[in-house]
């Protein structure tokens, strides 16, 4: 069992509308509901055999290249070869940073995901998710702002030389550290999306590709990496948006329906704490008034025995 948990399907119900308009304009949308499942020995062995422009997959041989991959995913190859190590203008990201957190900001050890404004900082969320497969996802660093100076539209960059390289990085990795393959394994979701495109060109089905190559269809290893959203790393760190006038981005971790009943609880604990704290107030300025009264009978009735 691989130790990044990756999400299975991508439910554009769980994120703020403004993103999905983003992701819509951007024509990333229908590549993100291309995702749908995932199978760990196929990652494995695309991981162990991919050289850069070739896996194999049992007896299954096919070529991954740019254009391969934009064909698989619907989106266009063109734009500017980017990848994480590349630099350029730092000071674009202020326009998705707090004002109040710029001039802290160390690119070096990255930010905390929570000091971008909304949208972007739910946006970074479905980047790391679904294209740069970190497995962490409360820390940003300079390759997301520049996806998403791509999805505002003040560049132009190939999302596909993006994900070929992503995918020769890891690779490498892996045949570097057989031993330890677990931790390095990641892009589940697009290998599968890579590969189903390539069988069903060839006129096969999934099903038939897996018995063809003795690899096992199995419904728990599918779920060993499937989660609607609400599980999260726990590094994770949901923004709290001040404005008022700005709904807060869908939470990562907890339904609507999650939240408003512990918000219905969180009013009720409130309720009965201030009844405990004013009954308690009242006995206590009650006892203090009887208390002289009390005090007042018992003079009394040691003079009227001493009278008699």
């Amino acid at each position: 069992m691989t130790n990044i948990v990756e999400p299975n399907t991508f439910d554009s119900s769980q994120y703020h509308d403004d993103c999905i308009e983003i992701l819509r304009e951007k024509q990333w949308l229908l590549f993100l509901e291309k995702f749908n499942g995932s199978n760990e020995e196929v990652t494995k062995q695309f991981a162990f055999t991919f050289n850069g422009e070739k896996a194999l997959i049992g007896n299954f041989s096919f070529r991954v290249l740019e254009d391969t991959i934009a064909q698989s995913l619907g989106i266009s190859p063109e734009g500017e070869k980017y990848f994480k190590t590349k630099q350029f203008k730092e000071k674009s990201w202020t326009q998705f940073m707090s004002r109040s957190r710029v001039s802290s900001v160390n690119w070096k050890k990255g930010v905390p995901r929570s000091w971008l404004i909304h949208p972007w900082d739910e946006m970074v969320y479905i980047i790391q998710k679904f294209v740069t497969c970190e497995g962490r996802y409360s820390i940003v660093y300079l390759y997301h702002i520049k996806l998403l100076l791509h999805l505002k539209g003040q560049c132009t960059m190939s999302l596909p030389c993006f994900l070929l390289q992503s995918l020769t990085k890891m690779s490498k990795t892996i045949q570097k550290k057989k031993c330890n393959e677990d931790k390095s394994l990641y892009h589940f979701g697009l290998i599968n999306i890579l590969v189903e495109f390539e069988v069903q060109r060839r006129g096969k089905t999934w099903k038939e590709f897996l018995v063809a190559n003795q690899i096992k269809d199995s419904e728990e290893d599918q779920e060993q990496h499937e989660y609607s959203g609400y599980m999260f790393d726990i590094d994770e760190e949901i923004p709290v948006h001040k404005s008022n006038d700005v709904p807060p981005p869908s939470s990562h971790v907890r339904t609507r329906k999650m939240r408003r009943e512990a918000a219905q609880k969180r009013e009720k604990d409130k309720i009965f704490t201030t009844y405990t704290r004013r009954s308690r107030r009242a006995q206590k300025t009650q006892s203090q008034e009887y208390q002289p009264e009390s005090n007042a009978h018992s003079l009394m009735d040691i003079e009227s025995s001493a009278h008699s």
